[in-house]
């Protein structure tokens, strides 16, 4: 099989790909690195495109990176130099999201980075935490609302508490509550945080034997205990 069959398996493949050069000053130590290919996954895990970055440094396409707690410059030019490959994950200040990433150098002044978005992850990991760390405790439950909201991608998120007893609940918190909703609960007279909502048996039997739900509108949630009219202003 020829060199462009391979190149093609990468460029269309799912993990992020970029290959580089690294930049020396005079002394021969690593100032910057040039990006010199990189895939369509690549474009998608970063937001940056192709015809914006090629033999540009990354000093140019990411200014301030490299004021950030983690010296990419650095690491990168040790793979570079010495032939090495390493294995990690690590948050780009620039970007704001965190990667796991293999880097490996094919030759001397040459390096690979081959890696994928684990953001979800790692928010899902420190709601989990924020969780465990307040067992017993106050919790933040609007931190975890705001959280579950990045990370699900929805236009709101409301954290409710189920009473297991009275198998009522109560909302919590809201997170990126549309205006409309706001003006239902004007109307309503009251506040939706901090709400106690009773039992409805039609609401129960949707959400039985199940760990997740999806609504797909906020009426199949609230059912006859709010009118539509009022959540679908």
């Amino acid at each position: 099989m020829d060199k462009n069959f391979y190149k093609q398996i990468v460029d269309q493949g799912p993990i992020g790909y970029a290959y580089h050069k690294i930049v020396l000053d005079q002394k021969g130590k690593p100032i910057d690195y040039i990006f010199l290919e990189v895939n369509k996954s690549f474009e998608k895990l970063t937001g940056l495109k192709r015809k914006n970055i090629i033999n540009k440094t990354m000093k140019t396409v990411l200014p301030g990176e490299d004021s950030g707690t983690f010296d990419w410059v650095s690491f990168y030019g040790e793979i570079a130099l010495h032939g090495s490959s390493k294995e990690f994950e690590q948050f780009s200040q620039t970007l704001g999201k965190h990667y796991h990433v293999k880097a490996y150098c094919p030759k001397k002044y040459y390096f690979v980075t081959m890696f994928t978005d684990i953001t979800n992850q790692i928010q899902i990991a420190e709601a989990s935490k924020q969780f465990l760390d307040h067992m017993g405790k106050e919790v933040d439950y609007q931190k975890i609302s705001d959280t579950l909201l990045k990370i699900s991608g929805a236009k709101y998120i409301g954290f409710n508490l189920f009473n297991e007893r009275d198998k009522d609940f109560t909302t919590v918190a809201l997170s990126g509550i549309q205006d409309q909703i706001k003006k239902a609960a004007r109307l309503m007279g009251f506040q939706i945080v901090g709400k106690q909502w009773k039992h409805d048996p039609r609401r129960a039997e949707k959400i039985s034997n199940r760990t997740t739900t999806y609504f797909s509108s906020l009426h199949q949630l609230t059912g006859s205990v709010i009118p539509r009219s009022m959540v679908s202003m």
